[in-house]
């Protein structure tokens, strides 16, 4: 596709988009904090920051490849980007597992939904699964353009409540982010903190590349979808930096509190939270209202692009297939501790969604260059 080089950045679109990838992607892990102390915040030292930064630069590369492949390509459906890069065959198992994935990963978000307020508000861990399985199928039902105001409005709000809270904690504390963590490596050995491992291996940079590919493989199919939107290819690319950027931003935002109120937060199934009721208890509830909504972002989008995928424009079936995820994962989650699920499956998916992910970006650039030695030999 040849487009007009004087075409402008659509800032607006790209910061929509950015966040509305950003409260897709939040969902549990992040929105509780487990994930990120699973991932980031475990290892000790300055390797929390590392970890971000090799995230954030793995996102912006990916995030961007998929936007304009999308932009470029106005796929159908989402699907089609994993044919479009790795044939019929690669790109038929990737339409599975990564739909399969989207399933796991629904399923973790409900799970963090009832974790959540039995943890504050004491009620029954069913209460809250239920409830989050039913608005979020209500929701998902709307549209994508619906849902991408929806989202982009939301993932907004929850970047700025968490810059409030790390700021307040900035501000407050008495003590540093490392030397609030001093201790984070006895937590682990003691089993208090999960350090998330790439098929056994426990390292940060692994950690680092596990958790970018998690990142990657859940939004994919959302990138895909949305970026048919897009104005050109250079909002395209902004709308991969700033996806890539609010996202790890409020990463750094969530890990920098839960650092300074280490030793309060190991051993409890919602980090976050633990922190904030003890930094300002006042707010409490309020960010527990804060969580949910991340989850809920996440939950939504989820729903919609497996149904998208498999419904094939009929509604009822459509309808149908949000519903019945929203049922199995309800169910699921009742049996299975939110933790646990966030430790083995973002440690799994993560390593494929970034080798997924890495082969992309090669593949894309190796295809730039063939049509520019093309047009040069013309």
């Amino acid at each position: 596709m040849i487009e007009n080089n004087n075409s402008k950045v659509s800032i607006k679109q790209a910061i929509i988009l950015g966040a509305s990838m950003t409260a897709f992607e939040i969902g549990s892990g992040f929105a509780t904090g487990s994930e990120l102390l699973q991932f980031i915040g475990s290892w000790g030292g300055n390797w929390p920051w590392a970890v971000i930064i090799i995230c954030f630069i793995i996102g912006v590369f990916i995030c961007s490849v998929v936007f304009v492949s999308s932009y470029e390509n106005k796929f159908e459906n989402s699907n089609q980007l994993y044919y479009h890069f790795f044939g019929k065959y690669i790109g038929r198992l990737l339409d599975i597992y990564v739909h399969l994935c989207l399933v796991a990963y629904i399923l973790t978000m409900i799970a963090g939904s009832g974790a959540t307020l039995n943890q504050y508000y004491g009620l029954p861990t069913f209460v809250g699964t239920l409830g989050m399985g039913l608005v979020a199928a209500l929701i998902a039902c709307l549209g994508l353009r619906k849902l991408i105001d929806i989202l982009g409005s939301l993932g907004i709000v929850i970047i700025v409540a968490v810059f409030s809270v790390a700021a307040y904690a900035f501000f407050t504390s008495d003590v540093s982010a490392l030397e609030g963590s001093k201790n984070v490596l006895q937590y682990v050995e003691e089993g208090k903190v999960l350090q998330a491992g790439t098929f056994g291996v426990h390292h940060p940079v692994f950690s680092a590349f596990s958790y970018a590919g998690s990142f990657i493989m859940c939004g994919i199919p959302w990138m895909a979808t949305i970026g048919l939107v897009v104005k050109n290819r250079k909002t395209a690319i902004a709308a991969g930096l700033t996806s890539s950027g609010l996202f790890f931003l409020g990463c750094a935002f969530v890990v920098y509190v839960m650092l300074v109120y280490m030793d309060v937060i190991a051993g409890k199934e919602i980090p976050i939270l633990a922190a904030i009721q003890e930094m300002l208890p006042s707010v409490a509830g309020a960010y527990t209202i804060v969580i949910v909504l991340g989850i809920f972002t996440t939950v939504t989008g989820e729903l919609f692009i497996l149904a998208d995928r498999f419904s094939k424009g009929n509604k009822k079936l459509h309808y149908g297939i949000i519903g019945g995820t929203a049922l199995f994962a309800v169910v699921g989650s009742s049996f299975i501790p939110f933790s646990v699920l966030v430790n083995v499956l973002f440690s799994f998916m993560g390593f494929l969604g970034v080798s997924v992910g890495i082969i992309m970006i090669i593949l894309f650039f190796a295809r730039r260059s063939k049509i520019k030695d093309n047009i040069d030999a013309q």
